[in-house]
């Protein structure tokens, strides 16, 4: 599909090239029919003007109309000279040729000035939407519906879920400073606090990505092609589809992230799920998003996604253990996320601190210790473990 400036610049040609294509028809061709029949008519003086311009846009019965309201004010001479162009009119009027050469400068007068308008309305709309194009902001990427071969209740859904989720990460992004507080006055160590890699996440951008579809996804034939519209203009640097499969038991999640504008695959992701009876929606929606994040955004101290992705499930778990203190199964669950990433990246420094303060949570202070060291080590900076250990 053709961007937009394009598309309004093309239009703008055609437009051109039909208004000098009709000009030239009703100077050519237009009188040429009226002056195959004989001589034009004169139209004499300024009372005749009005008659000249009804015949000019090809109007003969108010040119004729306009002449016979005028004779009766002439004089014997002028008569004469009027009566001649009348009869003339008359005569192209009920002439085939004279009504195929007033039918061509009828379409000039009606059509002309219009072509030459919305080239210039399109002209303007091609400018504007170059420079913003070439200079504006434009979403990373968007998300569009995947392909549902699973039998899931998410494929059409996906966009908003994706919004909805950004959203949550975000405030959680921005609660954690809350729950790093609560950390310090249960331990009554004021250094210690968690630290993720939520900071380095351009949510603000990640949100605009999926305001194109906040509205949600409709079956309905007008919200579809809004969506489309809006897609086409806003013009993404990315797009993101992909597909739910089942596979031996597993739930296989394929993403692809396009080049919107060389119409070419970037990267492609694949994850299996066990098809288990507690596989929530969320977890395929962070399928979905957290290749994204580890993509697009910098200084991650990950070298995956699904170890970034473990350590932040795992944090939220925590965040919901020190809301929540007699639901111990929101700590074990924290552990056992922050576990597994490090069993994906054993070098992630800050999933080894975060799973200090999961020890220390639980009362296990040799553990703690040793993920405090490791992490003083990984980091290269003091965490306010070592305050603690000392």
């Amino acid at each position: 599909m053709k961007t937009p400036q394009r598309l309004f610049f093309l239009l703008a040609f055609i437009c051109l090239f039909l208004a000098l294509l009709l000009q030239f028809l009703g100077q050519r061709i237009g009188y040429y029919f009226l002056e195959s029949r004989g001589a034009l008519p004169s139209f004499n003086g300024e009372d005749f003007a009005l008659a000249k311009y009804y015949f000019e846009t090809g109007q003969p019965d108010q040119s004729i109309s306009e002449i016979t309201k005028q004779i009766a004010s002439l004089s014997p001479v002028e008569v004469v000279a009027t009566q001649a162009d009348l009869d003339r009119i008359l005569y192209l009027y009920q002439n085939p040729k004279g009504q195929l050469g007033f039918l061509v400068l009828q379409i000039q007068s009606v059509w002309l000035s219009k072509l030459y308008v919305a080239f210039f309305i399109l002209v303007v709309f091609g400018i504007a939407t170059f420079v913003y194009t070439r200079f504006g902001e434009h979403p990373l990427f968007v998300v569009m519906p995947f392909a549902n071969y699973a039998g899931l209740n998410i494929g059409e859904d996906l966009p908003a879920a994706v919004l909805d989720r950004v959203r949550e990460i975000a405030w959680r992004s921005k609660n954690l400073k809350n729950v790093s507080s609560m950390i310090a006055e249960n331990f009554d160590i004021p250094t210690l606090g968690m630290e993720t890699d939520h900071g380095n996440f351009d949510t603000v951008a990640f949100l605009e990505t999926a305001l194109l579809f906040s509205m949600g996804v409709s079956n309905f034939p007008l919200a579809r092609l809004v969506n489309s519209v809006r897609l086409w203009f806003e013009q993404p640097t990315y797009l993101v589809r992909g597909s739910f499969e089942r596979i031996h038991n597993q739930l296989l999640i394929t993403t692809q992230l396009i080049d919107n504008f060389q119409k070419t695959t970037v990267q492609v992701w694949s994850y299996e799920v066990p098809e288990e009876e507690h596989l929530h929606h969320s977890e395929i929606v962070d399928a979905v998003l957290y290749p994204l994040f580890f993509r697009f955004s910098k200084g991650l101290e990950a070298n995956s996604w699904e170890a970034l992705y473990a350590l932040h499930v795992g944090i939220e778990e925590f965040q919901y253990f020190i809301y929540h203190q007699d639901r111990i199964h929101h700590l074990d669950l924290a552990r056992e996320k922050m576990v597994k990433s490090l069993e994906l990246d054993p070098g992630y420094g800050l999933a080894h601190y975060n799973l200090g303060l999961v020890f220390l949570a639980a009362g296990e202070y040799e553990s703690a210790r040793e993920h405090f060291l490791d992490a003083c080590r990984l980091l290269g900076e003091n965490k306010g473990a070592v305050q603690f250990m000392e």
